[in-house]
């Protein structure tokens, strides 16, 4: 879901939120059981039948990314200033892609299957903000006065 407001005294406001159940994973034992000599990716066999591809479903994946900017003219209307602050993940919420797979050879999961797999490469983003001033100025060309480069500058701030 996205939206956009113009508030009271010219303020852009808006954001995007993202809401989706988790990733899918696969369940594997954990061992080679076909005696090839490959990775083991070989599939559990839980009551009686071989378990498919994908049929594991990770934790539900939410962000809500907000933003305010507004912009300012100046010398009149002839340059104008943008600035913009803006948020990802706002509510900070840990959104894991990678899961751990291994269900094992027995009648019941092995420890930890399900779970969340530990390190930076397993999860999305953790909140991030941003804010960023953007400069525009109209300058005279053979066409009359048209819009130039707009100068832009950017500063981020992560792990609030």
């Amino acid at each position: 879901m996205s939206g956009a407001w113009i508030a009271p005294f010219k303020i852009d406001a808006g954001g995007v939120a993202t809401l989706g159940s988790g990733f899918p994973f696969d369940y594997v034992t954990g061992v080679t059981n076909s005696g090839d000599t490959g990775g083991t990716t070989d599939r559990p066999v839980i009551k009686g039948a071989v378990i498919g591809r994908d049929a594991g479903l990770g934790k539900p994946i939410y962000s809500v990314d907000p933003f305010l900017g507004r912009s300012f003219p100046l010398h009149h209307e002839s340059i104008e200033l943008d600035l913009r602050a803006a948020a990802f993940n706002a509510l900070n919420h840990r959104n894991y892609v990678g899961h751990n797979g291994t269900y094992g050879n027995g009648a019941t999961a092995a420890a930890g299957f399900g779970a969340p797999l530990p390190g930076v490469t397993s999860q999305l983003p953790a909140r991030e903000i941003q804010f960023s001033a953007q400069g525009s100025f109209y300058a005279w060309c053979l066409l009359g006065w048209r819009p130039a480069r707009a100068a832009r500058f950017t500063v981020r701030l992560v792990g609030f």
